[in-house]
């Protein structure tokens, strides 16, 4: 499948998310479970997933997908990655942060990639080698290149200090210009679009960054976990408008 038809099917996979997801957040009644990690999960999560993989199924036999709510299916070399909800607790607590992200993988690396929030009319997409847009305009991340001109996000503050970087967390807060705490695909799009300059995250699996880091990437960022590794970053996340990139890694070893 060509890189224009991915794209398409994506898009077709989009617009699909967003007629359950932003009914369902007007209707503002759900029913939630929580899963292992305490983390919850509503019916909105179960259904649109499924709705998206019954519509790759159905248009792309033979590719695998591997979803949040449920087990990986296994393809021949390529694969939809998908994160159903993400930010479901904003959702649930009827904040418009919220979105459905979808990436197409071939041998390894992500070709495609599609971010959709319905309820703040805004939809990110790449491919690769073709840049990244926004509701169709191109963006590009900013060229600030002193942390003290920075702004930063900083998510999931209990994982890094869990995980050892609480003080390079605390180091990238005192000398950043400002810091945030926004949530992962809205920090990371932040980034790509310059609004933002460096964000880091902890926490996330395949389908949260999968998406996020070829949209950064083709904006002309960096997009790795916390140990500067750029391939299947999973667990940890730092994107940035590259020239921010190697300090907030070096910042934010363990100690």
């Amino acid at each position: 499948m060509g890189a224009n038809n991915q794209l398409a099917l994506a898009f077709s996979l989009a617009d699909a998310a967003d007629d359950i997801t932003l009914k369902g957040f007007r209707a503002g009644r759900h029913a939630i479970s929580t899963k292992w990690d305490r983390s919850p999960v509503s019916e909105i999560d179960l259904t649109v997933e499924t709705r998206l993989r019954r519509i790759v199924a159905d248009s792309h036999p033979g590719a695998g997908f591997l979803g949040e709510e449920y087990s990986e299916v296994g393809g021949s070399g390529e694969r939809w990655i998908v994160d159903p909800l993400d930010q479901t607790r904003n959702y649930l607590r009827g904040i418009e942060l919220y979105a459905t992200l979808l990436a197409h993988e071939v041998d390894g690396e992500i070709r495609t990639a599609v971010i959709s929030a319905p309820s703040l009319k805004l939809r990110w997409w790449a491919t690769k080698g073709g840049g990244a847009f926004e509701n169709g305009t191109r963006i590009q991340t900013s060229e600030i290149d002193r942390l003290e001109n920075a702004m930063i996000s900083i998510h999931s503050p209990r994982k890094l200090a869990a995980d050892g970087r609480a003080s390079g967390m605390a180091s990238l807060i005192a000398e950043a210009g400002s810091t945030y705490g926004l949530g992962n695909f809205w920090a990371h799009m932040l980034v790509a679009r310059g609004a933002v300059d460096l964000a880091v995250s902890m926490g996330g699996k395949d389908w949260d960054y999968a998406a996020p880091s070829l949209i950064v990437r083709e904006a002309g960022g960096k997009f790795s976990d916390l140990d500067g590794n750029q391939a299947q970053v999973s667990g940890s996340a730092v994107s940035s408008n590259s020239a921010l990139h190697s300090v907030a890694i070096e910042k934010m070893r363990r100690m």
